[in-house]
């Protein structure tokens, strides 16, 4: 029957004028395998893990790396978990984000970000006002005659949890415009000793001009279970078919080690 199906669809609409339509069916599919869902964090499945990860947390330590202007952080807040580092190294966003906690004693904020090696190196952002998609990749932004260019500070979380007499950090989150291998890649010895529970990272376009795969975050997260964010669910990435895991439509993914979770 399956095959029935596909015969005919091909003869009937594998055609150049249905070029759009066939595009269109292709989106559909993919928004509900947790693609292409960025519209607001509910539809992204971003609330629904917060509010998952709230009642099954082991450790209130939240690392947001990519903190931007603090909104993730403020929805840590508002689902009772404490403890926020917030790490920006974009001068402009982090002032942002600095005064916006400035009164609150559960979250600290720290002008710098995570990747594989310390160091300082350039970042690339629209007008260099400090936007939510200033990245180290600029071949990934259209109109880049408007990009700005300026430096900013890295460490390695392996680094500053050793300083820093870090542990243990409950919550990983990562959104660094297609940097987010890299910093994985510097917190190897926290990952090794199954010292971070969960972490959640978006994959984007980024990720192409990174020469970063699915499969990399899979051979390098060895010990834990990866998760596809959907509105209400988590969809096991079983990278069975690989070709049906590495799109670079923009997607939330969780990993959650496995000998502490079980879904």
């Amino acid at each position: 029957m399956k095959e029935l199906i596909y015969s005919t669809y091909v003869s009937l609409l594998a055609k150049p004028q249905f070029k759009r339509f066939n595009r269109f069916i292709v989106t559909l599919g993919l928004k509900g395998l947790g693609f292409d869902n960025y519209e607001n964090r509910k539809r992204s499945g971003e609330e629904h893990f917060l509010q998952w990860y709230a009642k099954n947390r082991l450790s209130e330590r939240v690392f947001d790396v990519g903190a931007n202007e603090g909104d993730y952080a403020r929805i840590c807040l508002d689902k009772g978990l404490k403890t926020i580092f917030c790490f920006e190294p974009v001068k402009n966003t982090f002032t942002r984000l600095e005064q916006r906690f400035v009164n609150h004693k559960d979250v600290h904020c720290f002008d710098f970000g995570f990747s594989d090696s310390s160091g300082i190196t350039t970042i690339y952002d629209k007008h260099g006002t400090g936007s939510s998609h200033a990245t180290l990749y600029p071949e990934t932004i259209a109109n880049r005659e408007d990009l700005i260019p300026s430096t900013i500070n890295l460490e390695t979380i392996d680094h500053y949890c050793k300083s820093n007499q870090i542990d243990r950090i409950g919550l990983l989150k990562i959104d660094t415009e297609g940097h987010e291998l890299a910093v994985l890649k510097g917190a190897a010895k926290m990952l090794e000793q199954q010292k971070i529970d969960v972490i959640h990272f978006e994959m984007n376009r980024h990720n192409i001009c990174a020469g970063n795969f699915m499969k990399d975050y899979l051979s390098l997260l060895s010990h834990y279970r990866l998760y596809r964010l959907l509105p209400h669910a988590f969809l096991p990435i079983e990278y069975d078919r690989a070709e049906m895991d590495e799109f670079f439509f923009f997607q939330n993914v969780i990993a959650l080690r496995r000998d502490i979770f079980s879904l």
